[in-house]
């Protein structure tokens, strides 16, 4: 496949050794030092806007997730003197309900 389009595109458009100036071919080449130090550039640019945006979600949730932990540790305050109370309750309402079946049955 690849030879029959590198044939295709050889045919139209004919390349001369010519048609370049000598020394050209070679700055056309890939320069793997300037591939590697733009590739740290825009990774570390990624991860400074990644790091932006993080601390911008992280600035807008934090009241809120301190008011909902707040409100925890209330509901959970609440919870455990609700516990405390029916446990106080427990034996006061034994003891009237017992009374109240002794005076049924008298």
């Amino acid at each position: 496949m690849a030879v029959i389009f590198f044939s295709l595109v050889h045919q139209r458009f004919p390349v001369y050794a010519g048609a370049f100036p000598r020394g050209s071919a070679v700055g056309g080449l890939p320069r793997p030092k300037w591939r590697k130090d733009r590739v740290q550039e825009v990774g570390f640019s990624v991860f400074e806007a990644t790091h932006h945006v993080l601390q911008v979600v992280d600035d807008a949730l934090k009241p809120a997730l301190d008011s909902a932990f707040h409100i925890a540790k209330q509901s959970r305050d609440v919870g455990q003197h609700t516990t405390k109370a029916m446990e106080d309750a427990k034996p006061i309402a034994s003891s009237t309900i017992f009374s109240y079946f002794l005076l049924l049955c008298v």
